[in-house]
């Protein structure tokens, strides 16, 4: 194996901090509703939370080990890349800042005004001490900090009030206030004024109403600053084998609560004292853990902006298509013997995939079911149908992998539900994560087993669904399922060897096939032949796949990527990836989906998957890739990548930098918009 070049990388942290910014520019959109454009902002602010909860958490770490990470720092030292990660942050906050006012002077324009406690009048000011006396106060615990025995823990992404409290004879105490917006809410509905809406943020009624909170004699000033702590969020699984995975995972969930501190922004307006005050209490000793801000955090809260009827603000409800296949009353068993399904998602329901399963927990021939479960949805129908065949005698095993990230507590529940009604519920192999989306049934046909397969991209989740896009093959061809059979047996007895000629199964064989799929396109161009590879994917940061691909560059073939989130390596690289080109698509949707397309000598190799091309999909968790093999649904996927490489609307050209220009803006005229454009030939298909 040559030595390969790490300066050809960048690591994968700023590379999702360019990423973020792609999502911010989108808030900056003014063809785009307002409020749609207020939970772009929030989208920014829950991604960065995340962000920094777990990759700078774990920078953080390997700076304090003196570690490098050669996957993903590429010879770069964590504690320089924590202080570009600042650099870039700062940058970001600020356009995010300029953002938000923007928007609220749009908003005002439109009829609906935010104020502050400055802005209230008289009868407003009646209203908001009536709403906080018997709303907000009662959920109030003022911690008076010099009375304090020691000074509190703050909770992970809870906000705070640092309040300064100032006597007339100039005697200063601190205190300290929860926001209470899990019980509250964020954001108060004012009676309308003059014929126009008005919004008042949590934060501010309790501004306006600070001295009801500390009505302390003697005192002429209080002022009230935001603060607020991210921390370790990353999963910490101790060694002892003698312990229960589940009491592990429950342990790690009780650890995280108060985690070390990995970021804190404050009010860039807080008094020099008082910030002091607050970083010696916290015992703060690294500079690059702060970050200081504007009045309001938490921007995650405008995911819940009221809407106040006003249907003009945001995007029109969307449009799931049934699929041609399955009309109502068809049995999905019937179709499926004839023919492949492909469900594009969300343009295409996703109640076919609960319908199956519904369709199976009453069949008197379905003899079990077996399913990958990672993410699912708050009140999920998947589960009922699951229940439903446990209890109408089906063998139904569920695959519960518990370390879906932030989502670890709610498959808990899920475990004990399941249990508790006769399913068989499984965790997995330990020390690897299950991410592959798939489920199998059985079926007695003719006295023997007949195997039904559903092989997925996205999670069997019917909320997002609606958001992600996402495609789900369902399918009867031997060749498929019985290798899912094979998946499901090496997820129960994962140190045996197994055998995979049609699927790509991580991590057995994904790695090694995938590499020689691209060798071929090498030898291919080499030879003179035409030779392509287009990919679909959330990231891009394995450096041995990445490596491949500078390779696949330097020999001529043509390599096209629709890249979401991270991507160390660097399209249009000189000498290297001149013949690499890469765009990202942030829009209305959650672009999801993976799929890797080779050209083949001119026979398309097209398969989809839940794997990214990273080291932990690769090596450390089972994913699997799964070919279309049917020729027109084979063409669907082809066709749907050309219409996104053509977005010019939605679409940013990656260069490695972060500069995030709009792609294809040089050589289109007429208005290309991926997703829009996606649902019309969805449609067309339709019809």
């Amino acid at each position: 194996m040559s030595v390969i070049d790490k300066s050809r990388f960048l690591p994968k942290e700023i590379t999702w901090l360019h990423f973020n910014h792609r999502v911010l520019q989108e808030a900056s959109d003014t063809s785009l509703p307002l409020i749609e454009r207020l939970k772009f902002l929030g989208i920014f602010s829950n991604n960065q939370d995340e962000f920094f909860r777990v990759r700078v958490a774990i920078l953080k770490r390997m700076a304090e080990s003196k570690k490098r990470d050669s996957d993903t720092l590429f010879g770069h030292r964590p504690l320089r890349v924590l202080k570009e990660v600042q650099r870039i942050v700062m940058k970001h906050m600020e356009q995010f800042q300029e953002t938000y006012e923007e928007i609220v002077r749009s908003l005002a324009n439109e009829g609906i005004q935010i104020i502050d406690e400055s802005q209230l009048d008289e009868s407003q000011t009646v209203y908001v001490r009536d709403f906080f006396q018997n709303h907000v106060r009662p959920n109030l615990v003022p911690i008076m900090l010099s009375q304090a025995t020691k000074f509190p823990e703050l909770q992970d992404q809870a906000i705070y009030f640092a309040v300064k409290l100032v006597e007339k004879k100039g005697e200063v105490q601190y205190a300290l206030l929860q926001i209470p917006t899990h019980v509250v809410g964020r954001f108060v509905r004012l009676p309308n004024q003059q014929g126009k809406s008005v919004i008042m943020l949590l934060d501010d009624v309790i501004r306006a109403c600070l001295r009801m909170v500390f009505p302390l004699a003697g005192q002429w000033k209080q002022t009230a600053y935001m603060v607020k702590v991210s921390r370790d969020a990353d999963m910490d699984l101790d060694d002892d084998l003698d312990d229960s995975y589940i009491n592990k995972i429950s342990d790690s969930l009780r650890r995280r609560r108060w985690g070390k501190p990995t970021r804190i922004t404050y009010d860039e307006d807080i008094p020099e004292d008082l910030k002091e005050y607050l970083l010696e209490a916290m015992n703060v000793q690294h500079m690059e853990t702060l970050l200081p801000g504007g009045r309001y955090h938490n921007f995650k809260d405008f995911f819940g902006f009221p809407h106040l009827g006003r249907t003009d603000l945001i995007h029109p409800p969307f449009d799931h298509l049934p699929h041609r296949d399955f009309p109502q009353g068809v049995s999905f068993f019937d179709v499926l013997r004839k023919k492949d399904v492909l469900l594009h998602f969300p343009y295409h329901s996703f109640s076919p995939v609960i319908d199956i399963l519904r369709e199976a927990a009453v069949d008197p021939k379905v003899l079990s079911i077996q399913i990958t479960i990672y993410r699912l949805a708050k009140n999920s129908k998947i589960i009922n149908a699951l229940i439903s065949a446990a209890k109408n005698g089906k063998n139904v095993q569920v695959i519960l992998e518990l370390q879906a990230r932030f989502d670890e507590k709610a498959n808990l529940k899920w475990a004990d539900i399941l249990r508790n009604e006769g399913v068989d519920v499984h965790f997995g192999v330990e020390d690897i994560k299950i991410h592959s989306k798939l489920c199998l049934i059985t079926r007695e046909e003719n006295k023997q087993p007949m195997l039904y397969a559903m092989m997925a991209t996205g999670n069997f989740n019917e909320s997002t669904s609606k958001l992600y896009t996402d495609h789900t093959l369902m399918t009867a061809r031997r060749s498929l399922t019985r290798e899912a059979a094979i998946v499901f047996e090496f997820i129960n007895k994962p140190y045996q060897n197994r055998t995979f000629r049609s699927l790509l199964v991580s991590p057995v064989t994904m790695r090694s096939r995938i590499t020689r799929f691209i060798e071929n396109e090498i030898k291919n161009a080499k030879a003179g032949k035409k030779a392509s590879i287009c990919l679909k994917l959330n990231n891009m940061a394995d450096v041995q796949l990445a490596d491949l691909l500078y390779q696949a560059s330097e020999a001529g073939v043509e390599v096209r990527i629709i890249i979401r989130g991270m991507c160390s390596l660097i399209p249009g690289l000189e000498d290297v990836g001149q013949n690499i080109k890469a765009i990202s698509i942030v829009d209305r949707l959650l672009e999801h989906s993976r799929f890797y397309i080779f050209h083949n000598g001119g026979r398309p190799l097209v398969y989809v998957s839940s794997a990214d091309w990273m080291s932990r999909n690769m090596d450390y968790r089972v994913e699997v890739a799964f070919p279309i093999i049917d020729k027109k649904l084979k063409k669907e996927i082809m066709q749907i990548f050309d219409i996104q490489w053509r977005d010019n609307v939605k679409a940013r050209r990656v260069d490695g930098k972060g500069n995030n220009k709009p792609a294809n803006s040089d050589k289109e005229f007429e208005a290309h918009r991926a997703q829009m454009e996606t649902l019309a030939y969805i449609r067309q298909l339709e019809s």
